[in-house]
């Protein structure tokens, strides 16, 4: 069963007869960009803000494009008018896909020659970004829905990176096969998960499974890094990576979706001895998590959780010297 909508009209400049109408699209939407503007300054983008809708409908792009993302050497990424993540990184430039987020990975992976996982990765712009940011590291990105995940590997492929490597599995608290429902209608729909949602599902695929513990066992170096955005599912990856939150005290990047999510993520890292600071991207700033803190007014976002006063100081000062940045 197909669990995907097809592309629609913007689609059918692939088929036979239809190249020069793609190319003068392709032409349209290179010049037409937002970030192109003499008045552009580098933003955060939302896929549900206005500008980006807007942007995404006047300039369809079938093409490779640059996800530039300062701390890191730009990343090439596949678009053929399906990937949300590199349609931002297109049409807005450099440091618009959750900018402080991907400029934490990077500098947090710099310089280390351990591992980086890369947990639900889509089509890889996490996994990557480390991936030049630390050339001595092992980077692995794991992504459940197989035709993302081979996105995801050619990406790869595309930037030449012998340490960047694709696990198309889910992370979760156990290993073996599970559902993954898939959410949303695009081609390259980033809403797939483990976890039911509080919405109408196109579809499910068995799929592969498997725990944070388990695949570290396998790596002949500790896991220094990690970033977790598994669409309502978090909690129970970090359940099954228990044993290396103790052993190796990787820091941990985590998407919360609401409330709820930060209260259970912040109490069960607290138990590893864990401290959180939610990642305001449009803002450029680290937010204390407190009692009062809330997800009200911010949408869905990232924590960082680091496991000393250490980490957490240096991190401060990559955020601060980043928002200087214009």
């Amino acid at each position: 069963m197909n669990i995907f909508r097809k592309l629609g009209a913007r689609a059918a400049l692939l088929k036979g007869g239809h190249l020069p109408a793609l190319a003068e699209a392709n032409q349209r939407a290179l010049e037409g960009r937002p970030c192109l503007a003499p008045d552009w300054k580098p933003r955060a983008v939302g896929v549900h803000h206005k500008v980006y809708e807007q942007a995404r409908a006047a300039f369809p792009y079938f093409g490779e494009v640059l996800a530039d993302v300062t701390g890191a050497p730009p990343v090439r990424m596949l678009h053929h008018d399906d990937d949300m993540v590199a349609a931002v990184c297109f049409l807005f430039g450099r440091d618009s896909y959750e900018p402080l987020s991907l400029h934490l990975f990077a500098r947090l992976s710099a310089g280390t020659d351990g591992a980086v996982l890369d947990i639900g990765a889509f089509t890889g712009l996490f996994g990557l970004v480390a991936a030049g940011a630390a050339p001595e590291a092992v980077v692995i990105s794991f992504e459940p829905a197989p035709h993302i995940a081979a996105r995801a590997a050619l990406n790869g492929r595309l930037n030449g990176y012998d340490n960047y490597r694709v696990e198309a599995a889910a992370v979760s608290d156990i290993t073996g096969r599970r559902a993954l429902t898939y959410y949303g209608g695009t081609s390259a729909t980033t809403g797939a998960s483990l976890a039911p949602k509080s919405r109408d599902a196109v579809g499910e695929e068995e799929v592969e499974v498997t725990t944070i513990d388990t695949s570290a066992a396998m790596l002949d170096r500790p896991v220094m890094l990690i970033k977790l955005d598994t669409e309502g599912d978090e909690m129970a990856a970090l359940a099954g990576g228990a044993e290396i939150l103790r052993r190796d005290r990787p820091v941990v990047l985590s998407e919360v979706l609401n409330d709820a999510a930060v209260a259970g993520q912040c109490g069960a890292m607290a138990d590893h001895g864990y401290s959180a600071v939610f990642i305001d991207d449009a803002a450029r700033r680290l937010i204390p998590v407190d009692a009062a803190f809330s997800l009200k007014g911010r949408g869905f976002g990232n924590l960082l959780f680091t496991p000393d006063e250490a980490v957490q100081a240096r991190a401060s000062s990559i955020a601060e010297a980043f928002r200087q940045i214009v």
